[in-house]
C-alpha cells in the first residue's frame, strides 16, 4: 500500500515536471517580479477574458489572523509594470491615490495614447463585503454601473470589453449618476464614454451629473488633462449645482479617453466628482 502512494505520488511530480508543467515559475524561487503574474495576465488575455488588479493599495494585506502572519505590501506599480490586463479596483473601501492626476492611471492611458500599450485600462468598484453596517458600509455602496441597450450577459461583457461602464460609491440608497458622457471634436468628430478621439484641436466636453436619490447635493468635477487637473466653467443645465463643496462621502470616475495619438491632440479623461 505505501508503495502504491509513492507510486502516485512520483506520477504526480513528474507531469507537473517540465515540459508538462503548467508554468514555468515557482513559489520557491524568490522574489520573480511580474513575470509571474504576467504569465497569467496573458492567459487570461489570449482566452478572451477579463483579468482585474484588485486592492492595488489595500493597507490591510499586514496583519496577524491567529496564528498566521498575513504580509502583502500594497503594489500600485503593478498597474504600470503589467500589461494585456483589463482594468483595476479604481474605488473601494480603502484610501487610493493610483487615481491621482499624473500618477499610476495617468501614466498607463499616456503609455496607451503613446501606442506603447495595445489599450487602455478600465477603473471598477469593488467592496471586501462582510456584512451589512461592517466599517458603516452597505451591501451595494460600491457601484459599477455599466451603460447598455439590452440587459443581456453578451451586452455587459461587450460594455466591460470596451470601458462602456464607470464606477462610484455612495451609501447603498444613493449615489452620484452619469446621464450621458461624450466628446466632440471640432470637425463633428465624437467619443462616447469608453472611446478614442484623435483630434488636432480642442474638444467639447459635454456631460450631465444627477443624483440617484432624495438628496440634491453639489459636485466638484475634476478634468484631467495629459495628468494635470483643470478646473473648466461648466454651463449648468437642469442639472444638480456643480460647485466646489467640503469633503464628503461619494465620489465617481469614469473612464473615457476621448482623444490622443496626434502630436497636437489634446487628451481629456474626466477623473474624479466628490460630493
Amino acid at each position: 500500500m505505501v508503495g502504491l502512494v509513492v507510486l502516485i505520488l512520483s506520477s504526480l511530480a513528474i507531469l507537473d515536471y517540465n515540459p508538462f508543467r503548467g508554468s514555468s515559475f515557482t513559489p520557491y524561487a524568490g522574489d520573480q517580479g511580474i513575470a509571474p503574474f504576467q504569465e497569467t495576465l496573458n492567459h487570461v488575455h489570449e482566452r478572451g477574458g477579463f483579468a482585474f488588479w484588485n486592492y492595488p493599495e489595500q493597507r490591510s494585506g499586514v496583519r496577524k489572523h491567529g496564528p498566521v502572519n498575513v504580509s502583502t505590501l500594497p503594489y500600485p506599480e503593478v498597474l504600470y509594470e503589467s500589461k494585456n490586463y483589463a482594468g483595476f479596483a479604481a474605488i473601494y473601501g480603502d484610501r487610493i491615490t493610483v487615481t491621482d492626476p499624473g500618477k499610476h492611471w495617468d501614466r498607463i492611458l499616456t503609455e496607451y495614447c503613446e501606442g506603447k500599450r495595445e489599450k487602455p485600462a478600465w477603473g471598477i468598484s469593488t467592496a471586501d463585503f462582510h456584512e451589512d453596517g461592517r466599517l458603516g458600509l452597505k451591501l451595494g455602496a460600491f457601484p459599477t454601473t455599466f451603460l447598455v441597450r439590452e440587459f443581456s450577459k453578451p451586452a455587459i461583457l461587450d460594455a466591460l470589453r470596451q470601458g462602456r461602464m464607470y464606477c462610484s460609491r455612495g451609501d447603498g440608497k444613493t449615489w452620484p449618476q452619469l446621464d450621458y458622457f461624450n466628446v466632440l471634436g471640432p470637425n463633428g468628430e465624437k467619443a462616447d464614454m469608453g472611446e478614442t478621439l484623435t483630434t488636432a484641436g480642442l474638444p467639447l466636453i459635454k456631460f450631465r451629473v444627477s443624483y440617484k436619490g432624495d438628496k440634491k447635493v453639489p459636485v466638484k468635477i475634476h478634468i484631467v488633462r495629459g495628468g494635470t487637473p483643470s478646473f473648466p466653467n461648466c454651463q449648468r443645465r437642469n442639472s444638480p449645482g456643480i460647485r466646489t463643496p467640503g469633503r464628503g462621502g461619494s465620489r465617481w470616475t469614469d473612464d473615457l479617453l476621448p482623444s490622443c495619438g496626434h502630436p497636437k491632440a489634446s487628451r481629456f479623461k474626466p477623473y474624479l466628482c466628490e460630493i
